[in-house]
């Protein structure tokens, strides 16, 4: 009896949660509609934004974030380039693919963007888990590339009760319907906790909350897929941090010393050690979102790799 009350009860839960999700996807999908354009590569429909002239940059969001962050935050400092930022498979206006978790996956499909728009040896920007991608998109495409920035970068495997639960709801069945259902009614909430946490020691900017549209994020389609790209990036970095030592692409790392999600000791500082190329900027006091208050340490970046890859910033300047 017991047993067959719980069962009714799950039930009644996961069926609540897919009519509350349904009804706030329809809710946060109408206040927020795409602001881009779209593009067909291998078989999924990508959002991608563009702005600005001349050389080209490739802006690479990270964890529940979207084309529309990397935007808001580095677009005021990069004038005299073409910035292209794409929603990443599953984020933004970017439809789900199950099969597109991997950085190196996702690297080709953003490469497949970038040649469908005539992008001509981007300079890629990278953060956080969009760091991984940024780092897979070099070593696959290192000629065709004007160096690597990443900003406080996933770059080494580890698993920990956050990847547990990730890894349960990117598992095929049980993870969608835990996601499309029961989870749906308390994702919204958990996530602005979490923005909180990665703003952290800062709080999420003005321009953040008026031009980004981190509703989406929340959606049971956003959750699932920041899901499985977890579980696949950290099964492709035990294979890609082997790769390191030989690096074909310029890096400059900017590293925000009081990240609290990616700690620097464990991730950037200590790719820095690994990679053969490589410049670093530290930077005191600021957290995970660090180049939404330091943005023009990420113009800095771009200038340099420029130059060590042999495209002189200056070719941006007179764009």
């Amino acid at each position: 009896m017991q047993a067959a009350l719980a069962a009714g009860g799950l039930a009644a839960l996961g069926l609540a949660g897919l009519a509350f999700g349904a009804a706030r996807n329809r809710v946060v999908e109408g206040r927020n509609p795409p602001t881009g354009r779209f593009v067909d590569v291998h078989g999924v429909r990508l959002h991608v934004l563009q702005s600005g002239s001349g050389p080209d940059v490739l802006l690479i969001h990270g964890v529940a974030m979207s084309a529309a962050e990397q935007m808001t935050a580095l677009s005021g400092v990069l004038g005299g380039y073409r910035l292209t930022a794409p929603d990443r498979p599953g984020h933004g206006w970017s439809p789900g693919d199950l099969h597109a978790g991997s950085p190196l996956e996702q690297a080709r499909k953003l490469k497949a963007v970038a040649d469908a728009l005539g992008l001509v040896r981007p300079t890629v920007v990278g953060h956080s888990l969009g760091g991984a991608v940024a780092l897979a998109y070099g070593m696959e495409f290192a000629a065709e590339t004007s160096g690597v920035v990443l900003l406080a970068p996933l770059a080494y495997p580890g698993w920990g009760p956050g990847h547990l639960k990730r890894a349960f709801r990117a598992a095929p069945g049980v993870g969608a319907a835990y996601t499309h259902g029961p989870a749906a009614l308390f994702d919204p909430l958990q996530m602005r906790a979490y923005l909180r946490l990665i703003f952290a020691p800062q709080k999420p900017t003005p321009e953040f909350k008026r031009d980004v549209p981190f509703a989406l994020a929340s959606r049971p389609v956003s959750m699932r897929s920041d899901s499985v790209d977890f579980s696949a990036t950290a099964l492709a970095l035990q294979a890609m941090q082997a790769r390191y030592a030989d690096y074909p692409a310029p890096v400059h790392l900017v590293v925000s010393l009081k990240d609290k999600i990616l700690k620097p000791k464990k991730h950037g500082l200590r790719l820095a050690e690994a990679l053969p190329d490589v410049r670093v900027t530290t930077v005191p006091g600021q957290g995970h979102m660090g180049h939404h208050f330091s943005p023009e340490l990420v113009r800095a970046a771009v200038d340099e790799v420029r130059a060590r890859a042999g495209a002189p910033a200056e070719q941006a300047l007179a764009a």
